[in-house]
């Protein structure tokens, strides 16, 4: 919990009126068509650490494009799909029984254009899986309510 408290003194709000982008993968994230709620679930990474927050890009400062998303999926057979898009404020606003979603930029991160998506449940932040009713249905509500770009192919 040591880690969590300090890793807050260095984040702060994204401004409300920016869209984040969720670079997507398929079939695991979109599935006929649509994005999947598995878009917005928080991972395992390869070092075996769960992910603590949910990994986007600010489209102001950047669009993902073919070319600048170089990172590999995760799970095998998966390919680069496109991303979802989300304004910030409709994020902060979901609320799904006391299960809520921030987006917050750590000002040690260098690199401007990344931010994170933190979920909290009950006001205890989520890391890694979690099972939760009102966590499957708040990914859910994220994903319906992103748009979805796909890359040209």
């Amino acid at each position: 919990m040591a880690s969590l408290l300090n890793m807050a003194q260095t984040l702060y709000d994204v401004d409300e009126s920016e869209e984040v982008a969720r670079i997507l993968f398929s079939p695991t994230m979109v599935q006929e068509g649509r994005i999947s709620r598995n878009a917005f679930f928080l991972e395992q990474l390869r070092s075996g650490k769960w992910e603590k927050y949910l990994s986007v890009w600010r489209t102001l400062h950047k669009t993902p494009t073919r070319e600048n998303v170089t990172f590999p999926p995760r799970t095998p057979g998966d390919e680069v799909f496109g991303y979802a898009t989300l304004n910030v404020g409709i994020i902060h606003t979901q609320d799904i029984m006391d299960c809520t979603a921030r987006v917050k930029r750590n000002v040690e991160d260098e690199n401007h254009y990344h931010v994170g998506i933190f979920y909290e449940l009950a006001q205890q932040p989520i890391v890694g899986k979690c099972d939760a009713v009102s966590f499957m249905a708040l990914t859910m509500a994220l994903a319906n309510k992103a748009t979805l770009i796909p890359f040209p192919k």
